[in-house]
């Protein structure tokens, strides 16, 4: 039993005035003219069957370390990634995100089984968005990380029992932290949802006929 999912792809775009975690700028070719564009990911080792974490700017890769990195921001020049690091085995590993390269673990307590799905900073500290196993065979609960604490959402649903939620998406607006993702209701459908500063808000229209309804990333404006 595992909760890692494919990776999503991060995206970011800076303006010309910041710098990428110390690289030679004049190495790098722009994308788009005036702008850099961050995307993070993992590719696969030489061996072929080993995960390699990384991010690109401007299409030249970083490499970090084995695993995956989910999600990227950048802030003041220094690069921010959420992701998993492994051993050079493939299966020991921690969830994790990164400083211009620099590792920093997440406190996953005392069940082990996470996976982180996004990333926003807001004056230094950093938040992380994902989910952890709640002890049980299948059950998960959404999570957010701040500067490595984590932090449980409510998964309670008004179409009854929630047997698991995820957050997918993160994002920051003065003091208020949002999530999207969803909850799982007694393994037969699942319920978009997204959370304001914890309080759990339903996908208006979801319905018990929907199946599968997920809510993969959030903004507010």
């Amino acid at each position: 039993y595992s909760l890692l999912l494919l990776p999503l792809i991060g995206l970011a775009f800076l303006g010309c005035g910041d710098n990428a975690s110390g690289e030679d700028q004049q190495t790098f070719t722009p994308i788009i003219e005036g702008r850099k564009v961050y995307i993070s990911g993992f590719y696969q080792d030489s061996t072929l069957d080993q995960m390699v974490a990384c991010y690109w700017l401007d299409g030249i890769r970083v490499d970090l370390e084995y695993g995956a990195a989910e999600d990227i921001t950048v802030q003041n020049g220094d690069v921010y990634v959420a992701g998993q690091w492994f051993d050079a085995t493939g299966w020991n590993g921690e969830a994790c995100y990164w400083i211009n390269g620099i590792r920093y673990d997440l406190q996953v307590g005392d069940n082990p089984d996470v996976e982180v799905t996004g990333i926003a900073v807001d004056n230094g500290d950093v938040y992380v968005s994902g989910v952890r196993s709640d002890g049980s065979m299948f059950g998960t609960n959404a999570c957010y990380w701040k500067n490595g604490n984590v932090n449980n959402v409510p998964r309670n649903s008004s179409f009854g029992n929630s047997w698991g939620a995820t957050a997918f998406g993160i994002f920051l607006d003065g003091n208020d932290v949002y999530l999207a993702g969803y909850n799982a209701i007694a393994n037969k459908f699942d319920i978009g949802c997204k959370w304001k500063n914890g309080n759990l808000h339903e996908l208006s229209g979801s319905t018990a006929n929907e199946q599968q309804t997920w809510l993969y990333d959030i903004a507010v404006a």
